[in-house]
């Protein structure tokens, strides 16, 4: 994918973004870490402050990020923007107004990888983007950018329990494929982690809602 826009460019889109909000970092990694507590909770009302606050990540990436800053080099981040929106509707509606969304930590390979992409979205990715010379506020953040954010997601998605509706993770596998661009065209190195979250946590979701939905039907017989 041929992208209209140099490694110089986008990362001065971040110093002009995380400059501009500067208070913003700490409250979403605040936010982050408060989500992975709760994870723990087995209160219902948990499960809908995580959903909330993914759904605010996504809001705020669309049309704070996306529109507001990303657009200026990339007009295709518009349509991204419009699409980021949706995402954090859909999770607000579905986990915290309808409460479909129950989240649960266990001891168990799912839950594993989960936390995996969870760490590597709010810690590893900084340092690697750190040691590979993306330097804040040169750089994307967690909560603030997309491609951590993303990550972030999916790990929390993997500890869904129940089946995990198509709407719930199709716009982030989407940006996991597209995310693939910036790190092989730009150098963007960290964002190789994006990919491999949405193509294994695709894979891992499907694979548990057959198996839920092979053992719903052996009850039924």
């Amino acid at each position: 994918m041929n992208i209209p826009f140099s490694i110089e460019d986008f990362m001065n889109v971040f110093r002009h973004y995380n400059s501009s909000f500067r208070l913003m970092p700490p409250v979403m990694y605040i936010l982050g870490f408060v989500s992975v507590g709760l994870l723990f909770s087995r209160r219902t009302i948990s499960n809908r402050i995580i959903s909330g606050i993914l759904a605010f990540f996504w809001v705020w990436m669309g049309a704070v990020y996306h529109i507001g800053y990303f657009s200026t080099i990339n007009k295709a981040s518009l349509l991204f923007g419009v699409l980021f929106i949706v995402q954090g509707l859909v999770i607000f509606l579905y986990g915290s107004v309808a409460g479909r969304m129950d989240f649960h930590a266990g001891l168990n390979r799912r839950s594993i990888v989960a936390f995996v992409f969870v760490l590597y979205a709010l810690i590893v990715y900084p340092l690697l983007g750190y040691l590979l010379g993306h330097v804040y506020p040169a750089s994307p953040v967690f909560g603030m950018a997309p491609c951590p954010t993303t990550i972030f997601t999916f790990g929390v998605l993997l500890l869904c329990r129940g089946r995990v509706q198509l709407f719930v993770y199709l716009i982030p596998f989407l940006w996991a494929i597209v995310g693939m661009s910036a790190a092989v065209n730009l150098g963007v190195y960290e964002d190789f982690g994006l990919t491999i979250a949405g193509v294994l946590g695709v894979v891992i979701i499907i694979s548990g809602n057959r198996k839920l939905k092979t053992k719903v039907e052996g009850r039924m017989k």
